[in-house]
């Protein structure tokens, strides 16, 4: 390097530290020192951060009222006298405290499902898809029917009156040789706007989708025991036992049941859709896991208890 180009490459290099040093100046010109605006209005955030969480804390120490613990859900006397039979219902107005929906102006919801051994031959099926639909139409029904050979699978809407109609239709049909242990669970005082717009009743080859319909499904008379509330509660607190979590993983991850660590194992199979739930329960490590175990099973609508050999 001749003498010009190191004079050259001396003086590039001090331009380029006064350029940085410049820019280090402006930095810390802009950064705010001392108890600043910029500063003061970060400590605030933080402050009130912590606060909102120290509320929070304290909230979940304190034994909140919640809405849904002031909702009863039970045999009402007036709808077994209407109905007869199993028939649970509770009222939307016990959530929306606030809001006026009369019996006239609000729409009751209704979920059931039931299957019939033995499965109906063509003559009993088409008989039963007439009848739900014609009673469907006669009290003013709305929402959808899922009909097959073994039974129903029900989601339904429509007045408080035209609901228990509908349901007392169902229960007589036959003289109540396939639905007189059928429970029927009724959800009234909801707002009009959740009916459904109409009536769909429609043939399925299962009214809950397994992919075992026909001979693949097993009898009736081999499922679990019912429990109520109460007893499935005290059943989780016991050994050598486990809950499978039948429910898709959606719903599982919103909310679940928490055993005592001493108590049952909680299992969720991770299913997206029901078909998965046989697949699951065929492998032989689950098989391994529920040997010689009490098995306790839940749905969105049913617990059912089960002893596993």
């Amino acid at each position: 390097m001749t003498s010009d180009e190191e004079a050259k490459a001396m003086k590039k290099a001090k331009k380029k530290s006064k350029k940085q040093k410049r820019k280090r100046e402006e930095e810390s010109e802009d950064k705010p020192t001392g108890d600043t605006p910029a500063v003061s209005s970060k400590k605030e955030k933080l402050e009130k951060k912590s606060k909102k969480q120290k509320k929070k804390s304290k909230d979940k120490d304190k034994a909140v009222d919640l809405p849904s613990k002031k909702i009863k859900a039970a045999p009402n006397t007036d709808d077994v006298k209407i109905v007869g039979g199993r028939i649970v219902s509770f009222s939307a107005q016990d959530i929306n405290a606030n809001k006026d929906f009369s019996q006239e102006n609000s729409t009751t919801l209704l979920l059931f499902y039931q299957y019939i051994e033995p499965v109906l031959d063509h003559a009993g099926f088409q008989a039963i898809i007439h009848h739900v639909q014609a009673a469907g139409e006669a009290n003013d029904i709305t929402g959808r029917m899922r009909v097959a050979h073994e039974g129903l699978n029900c989601t339904l809407t429509g007045s408080y009156d035209g609901i228990r109609a509908w349901c007392k239709a169902l229960r007589e049909y036959e003289n109540g040789k396939y639905f007189r242990e059928t429970e029927f669970k009724l959800t009234d005082n909801l707002p009009n706007g959740q009916a459904f717009p109409r009536l769909h009743a429609f043939k399925v080859e299962e009214i809950v989708n397994y992919g075992l319909a026909g001979v693949k499904a097993p009898s009736i008379h081999m499922s679990g025991v019912h429990l109520e509330p109460k007893d499935y509660h005290k059943k989780m607190t016991e050994e050598e036992t486990v809950i499978i979590d039948v429910r898709n993983h959606y719903e599982a991850a919103i909310g679940k049941f928490h055993p005592p660590v001493t108590g049952a194992k909680y299992i969720d199979p991770m299913m997206r859709k029901s078909t998965e739930f046989p697949v699951w329960l065929d492998k032989p490590e689950t098989k391994e896991l529920l040997r010689g175990k009490q098995v306790m099973m839940y749905c969105t609508s049913i617990s059912l208890f089960k002893y596993v050999v």
